[in-house]
């Protein structure tokens, strides 16, 4: 979880882009939509082959957003957001040539429930144009179970399940708002 001692340890970090939209019903409350792709390949060689994890996340969320300090320049905002999450793992596991002749993979996808709870501070340079210094989101998935099957080395399909866990992320941001 977020608040264990383990959460930094063995984090990947994934690289991608992020694009809302905010409509704002007063001068300091407003509806965001948000997307956003994230993406991450490793490979690691070892001393039998190489395996390899392909990670690629799609966030599609909206939700309320409060601007704080309307005013003046700096324009801190905090917001939550809901909706879902499509995430694709592709894995692999190939051993070295005279040892076999075949590898191990499987490829998943699903899409599940997913949050986005952060802020951030936004600079007005002009009047319709702004620098998002930073932004920061708390943005867990929710996984649902899933059934998996992959090809052993023997060649036949050994089934497996993935019980319902939870992927804690936070993402970073900056840009250009106008």
């Amino acid at each position: 979880g977020i608040f264990g001692s383990d959460f930094f340890n063995n984090r990947t970090t994934l690289h991608g882009f992020g694009s809302e939209v905010s409509g704002y019903l007063t001068d300091n409350f407003g509806l965001t939509g948000s997307f956003s792709f994230n993406e991450n390949n490793r490979s690691n060689d070892f001393f039998l082959g190489t395996d390899s994890l392909k990670t690629d996340i799609f966030y599609f969320m909206g939700g309320p957003t409060l601007r704080l300090g309307h005013s003046s320049r700096f324009e801190p905002f905090v917001r939550f957001l809901a909706g879902a999450a499509h995430t694709r793992f592709d894995v692999s596991a190939q051993p070295i040539a005279f040892l076999s002749d075949s590898n191990v993979s499987f490829k998943t996808n699903t899409t599940d429930f997913a949050l986005g709870a952060g802020g951030g501070l936004d600079w007005r340079v002009a009047d319709k144009l702004k620098v998002r210094l930073f932004q920061v989101d708390y943005a867990p998935v929710f996984f649902s179970d899933q059934s998996i099957s992959s090809l052993s080395l023997a060649g036949a399909l050994q089934p497996f399940t993935l019980n319902g866990q939870r992927m804690d992320n936070v993402r970073f941001g900056f840009g250009i708002v106008f």
